[in-house]
């Protein structure tokens, strides 16, 4: 499969002022875990790490990409269930709570379906992108970029084009990623909070412009009849596949900027 790179998530992005970079060995991406406080958090950390989703990214942004500064992913004991990133410590903040809850919601959805390893499985996706999502956040950070476009969707793209370049199952991952926040959704059509109810637009255009992407570097004849039935017009998903391809191409030429020398491209 054709790199996608990492750094290209700028696509809709603009450098101000060219950026001299120094960079180190020690510049990496790594991650750390925090002690779970509960039974849930511990069983949440552990499902983490054997699904093995914190290692491949790691692995594949050191392989490729040379950070100005290190970056770190850490699992933590925080009752606040949303990962953000943090560009004081230049840390991307993963609550265990966010797997708990991820587990909840599609057991809520789909009860007594859902057996085995699959709930596992599904939330592995929900947490590569995510983890991916606020990495990209972190990449504009470090790299000192400034959006002149929406970060949110730029970061989005990132996600899906990152998992599909190092994660066999990429496209899967993401579409589970987008229906995951239809389900986040379901749940804050309920509320009276208007501030909660704002965030309905957020995640459902997320989840569209996830499938779009997803969709628009792979199409296919059976993705695009579920997309036709369910999100999508004939037109919008042709439009679909020429953005992903000039977003493509120009994530490929930033790689020259960005990616270590010895990585493909």
């Amino acid at each position: 499969m054709k790199q996608y790179w990492i750094c290209s998530l700028l696509v809709v992005l603009a450098l101000l002022a060219p950026v001299s970079h120094v960079f180190a060995e020690t510049n990496v991406l790594s991650y750390e875990f925090e002690d779970p406080d509960t039974d849930l958090q511990q069983k949440a950390k552990d499902a983490i790490i054997a699904s093995g989703v914190v290692e491949q990214i790691t692995s594949y942004v050191n392989t490729n990409l040379q950070l100005p500064e290190p970056v770190r992913i850490l699992f933590t004991d925080s009752n606040v269930s949303f990962p953000h990133y943090d560009s004081k410590t230049k840390t991307v903040d993963i609550p265990y709570e966010f797997w708990v809850e991820c587990n909840k919601r599609f057991d809520k959805e789909y009860p007594g379906h859902l057996v085995g390893n699959v709930l596992d499985e599904l939330c592995g996706s929900v947490l590569a992108y995510t983890i991916l999502r606020e990495l990209g956040v972190a990449l504009v950070d470090v790299f000192n970029y400034k959006t002149n476009n929406d970060l949110q969707t730029a970061v989005t793209d990132f996600a899906v084009l990152t998992l599909l370049d190092s994660f066999q199952e990429g496209r899967d991952m993401a579409l589970v990623a987008g229906d995951y926040y239809l389900l986040e959704d379901k749940e804050l059509q309920l509320a009276a909070d208007e501030v909660l109810l704002g965030n309905i637009v957020v995640n459902s255009n997320r989840a569209l412009d996830t499938y779009c992407m997803a969709y628009g570097v792979l199409p296919d004849e059976d993705l695009e009849k579920e997309m036709l039935e369910h999100y999508f017009t004939k037109e919008r998903l042709d439009e679909c596949v020429r953005e992903a391809e000039i977003k493509v191409e120009i994530w490929a030429g930033l790689l020259r900027q960005f990616g270590r020398p010895e990585a493909a491209y």
